[in-house]
């Protein structure tokens, strides 16, 4: 057995609990499992890709503390000092001065965002992602918990049309670090990605997307692939696989961290194994994943002998389903390749840098056979939009309006830059 990386940490800590089991199963068909790629009306995917374009272009560059507006009408956001702020998308305001936000519910033809970037109490640098998808309604409270991380929170109960997600709170904890909110009195942990709903306003139901949950009052450990549901303070609460429905669509492209939402359920792991680049035995890689771990389950082989999974930290591999016991309430998706990594949607600046050497060649494609369309000189300032299929070129945009492809060694990034997670153009998309 070859071993390497071993993948364990935190959640030795709290395999000791028992989380209920996939008794209930939905029938719904494999496309609709939210791993999966899902159709709808035509019209609403356009609502969906229009929001989304409006959140990416109007609150990419959120500065930590802040609220932006992203997209739609009529969103109230209250402050202490001013009042209502009646503006349009694009508006900012820093966080700690609001006191509401309310996203209405009165068009099918738009979706209302917000997204609010809450200020990590232990690293003031991080910041915990909050993306309101309207209609609801948050109220600050002011209580013992870091400023603006204690709310009551109502969600609606219906999307404003088919293809788009159930109206809800989008929440990725800070890099390496937690979260710790209060929901409608509610404390919780997130540790990773979740999503929370209310529609009544007085309990919440929490769906774990990536890692775990964990209540504050009675320690309870939440999945990914789980939802647990607690009726009001001071209830028992409700652990079992997620709706499929509730977690569907969900824009996770768009966090600072993107991630594939698995299907409802996890697996665990029975004895310590390899992941695998393909549904092969010799395909194996250096990564072991230790008995009793779970995973989350991504897809199957055509043959159903082999599960696509995302073990705890992240790492995504095919394991033989022998070596698991599988406890998922919808059959996965089935594919023998692994499907295209999810990416950042195509549109705002993904990176802002300088070139790097004296003569700087610009491309009309992603290739030394393309035309050549002009020269940059050193330390030329560039922004990047893409990259190119073989992650060899970047799209870039100069300060005169120039859009061309440069190499990607003649490029040295003055801010963050994330390859892996960066779209592709449009017009240089990834063969299938």
């Amino acid at each position: 057995m070859y071993r390497a990386k071993r993948v364990c940490g935190l959640l030795a800590l709290v395999l000791a609990l028992t989380i209920t089991t996939a008794e209930n199963l939905w029938d719904l068909p494999p496309g609709a499992t939210p791993a999966a790629a899902q159709g709808g009306d035509d019209a609403c995917q356009q609502v969906y890709f229009d929001g989304v374009a409006e959140l990416m272009a109007q609150c990419a560059d959120l500065p930590n503390g802040n609220l932006c507006w992203a997209s739609g009408d009529d969103v109230v956001i209250d402050t202490v000092s001013s009042g209502q702020l009646v503006s349009g998308p694009g508006t900012r305001v820093p966080f700690g001065v609001v006191t509401s936000v309310t996203i209405p519910d009165n068009s099918p033809d738009e979706w209302k965002l917000v997204r609010i970037h809450l200020v990590d109490p232990v690293n003031y640098n991080n910041f915990t992602t909050l993306l309101a998808l309207g209609p609801l309604n948050l109220e600050v409270v002011e209580d013992d918990m870091p400023p603006g991380s204690s709310f009551t929170l109502q969600t609606g109960a219906e999307p404003p049309c088919p293809a788009l997600p159930h109206p809800g709170l989008l929440v990725q904890s800070p890099a390496q670090n937690l979260a710790l909110l209060r929901v409608n009195g509610i404390d919780m942990v997130i540790n990773g990605t979740a999503v929370l709903h209310s529609p009544d306003g007085v309990g919440v139901t929490v769906s774990a997307i990536s890692r775990e949950t964990i209540l504050g009052a009675t320690g309870t450990v939440v999945f990914a692939g789980y939802r647990v549901t607690v009726a009001e303070p001071g209830a028992a609460p409700v652990v079992e696989p997620y709706d499929p429905a509730a977690v569907a669509y969900l824009p996770t492209n768009t966090l600072p961290r993107v991630e594939v939402v698995p299907v409802p359920g996890n697996a665990t792991v029975i004895e310590e194994i390899n992941l695998f680049l393909r549904p092969q035995a010799e395909a194996y890689t250096n990564t072991m994943i230790a008995a009793g771990l779970p995973v989350s389950v991504l897809g199957q082989s055509t043959s159903r002998e082999w599960l696509y999974v995302r073990a705890y930290d992240g790492t995504q591999g095919w394991m033989p389903r022998g070596y698991l016991n599988v406890q998922v309430s919808v059959e996965p998706p089935m594919y023998d390749e692994a499907p295209r990594p999810l990416t950042r949607p195509f549109g705002p600046v993904q990176s802002s840098g300088v070139t790097t050497t004296e003569y700087n060649r610009l491309r009309s494609g992603p290739g030394l056979t393309f035309e050549e369309v002009g020269h940059l000189a050193l330390h030329v300032p560039v922004d990047v939009y893409a990259r190119s299929p073989d992650n060899e070129w970047l799209l870039v945009e100069t300060d005169e309006g120039v859009r061309a492809w440069l190499y990607i060694d003649l490029y040295g990034p003055t801010t963050d830059f994330d390859l892996a997670n960066m779209p592709y153009s449009p017009d240089f998309l990834p063969e299938d």
